[in-house]
């Protein structure tokens, strides 16, 4: 009997100065998912935040890419 696949998923998160909230989203999304059966990635996009977004969602235990200009909401996703 083979196993089954294992379920990735990736999840991105578009911000723009959001360094006030962006730890407590991506911690609470961690908590979740670390009781599902999803292999996961957390996805910040920093979309040239000028305050700690980056920094923020680094240290809860997201993976960051940082736009060196702001694109909007839509460039970010």
């Amino acid at each position: 009997m083979s196993k089954a696949p294992t379920l990735r998923v990736a999840l991105i998160i578009p911000a723009y100065n959001e360094g006030q909230v962006i730890y407590d989203v991506v911690s609470r999304l961690d908590g979740v998912l670390k009781k599902s059966e999803y292999e996961y990635r957390i996805i910040v996009v920093d979309d040239s935040s000028s305050d700690f977004t980056g920094s923020e969602a680094t240290r809860a235990g997201a993976h960051v890419i940082r736009h060196i200009i702001n694109t909007g909401s839509g460039g970010a996703t």
